[in-house]
């Protein structure tokens, strides 16, 4: 099952120079925040309420070097991955690009694209 991050486009841009991942989460709560794609919408309109544009990374567990945990979060009680570790630039690949619509909210498709090359 692919694992989704969303992530700020500044993000993405330091991580590839870096060639790797890294979030603030990680030295807070010793993790990146993940998610199923049907968990993306809550997501992205909870915790990035003040982004024009999100990039939605797809994360290939067979390819991540860090160990993941399925956890259950204390605020939902649903259950989403936590990536314990910096995340490894081969296992991530930008699945899609959003952009606040005229309403002022991201539309995500219905359906799961397909998978793009990793690195991309």
């Amino acid at each position: 099952m692919t694992i989704y991050i969303v992530a700020r486009p500044e993000t993405w841009t330091l991580a590839r120079i870096r060639g790797y991942f890294y979030e603030n989460s990680i030295a807070r709560e010793g993790f990146i925040h993940g998610a199923s794609w049907a968990q993306l919408n809550r997501v992205v309109h909870t915790y990035f309420k003040d982004a024009q544009t999100v990039l939605i990374l797809a994360i290939d567990p067979t390819r991540l070097r860090p160990p993941v945990r399925w956890e259950t979060s204390p605020s939902t009680g649903d259950v989403y991955p936590h990536i314990y570790g910096i995340l490894n630039l081969d296992a991530a690949s930008v699945r899609l690009t959003l952009t606040r619509n005229a309403a002022g909210r991201f539309e995500l498709p219905a359906e799961e694209p397909a998978l793009q090359p990793v690195g991309s």
